[in-house]
């Protein structure tokens, strides 16, 4: 019996740590991992008040498919740097800041990404604007066009008929 309520309560301790990293994954900004996706590491910086990135998620094997899963899923930019992926999971310890060493890197993973987020961004604005173009602009053209064209054919075809 005793063996039993070891087992679950090593069930419910694995569980908690494996909900734990996927939550983990939810707040990161930015999710590192290498080229076969084994190795998952993800970042998230202080407030900018200290602008200071820290790791605030890893996981290897299994793990490591599940939050890849779990970023996709809500949207968390995902960077492959294999190298800085395998350092940062054997050498930092979750909720530490990125050591000096490794700044640079972490910095370049940032870069990266607030510049697909301009991309991004510029890329819905124009999308945006285009719609508004178009609803307000075009689509009134269109409609009258589309029913002087209507009544132009309508005339055509009665005078088919007489």
């Amino acid at each position: 019996m005793k063996k039993t309520d070891n087992n679950s309560l090593l069930e419910k301790q694995v569980s908690e740590r494996i909900n734990d990293d996927l939550d983990g994954v939810k707040e990161a900004d930015v999710i590192v991992t290498n080229s076969d996706q084994t190795i998952v590491v993800g970042f998230k910086k202080l407030p900018p008040k200290y602008n200071a990135p820290f790791l605030i998620t890893k996981g290897a094997g299994c793990l490591a498919g599940m939050m890849m899963e779990t970023a996709l899923n809500n949207g968390i930019y995902i960077c492959e740097n294999s190298a800085l992926a395998r350092v940062v999971y054997y050498c930092v310890d979750i909720c530490e800041l990125i050591p000096l060493e490794l700044l640079m890197l972490v910095e370049e993973v940032y870069a990266q990404f607030y510049s697909d987020t301009k991309k991004r961004k510029d890329r819905y604005l124009l999308l945006l604007t285009l719609q508004v173009f178009y609803t307000k602009t075009l689509l009134p053209i269109f409609r009258i066009f589309a029913g002087h064209i209507g009544k132009y054919l309508l005339q055509r075809s009665m005078t088919f008929l007489v």
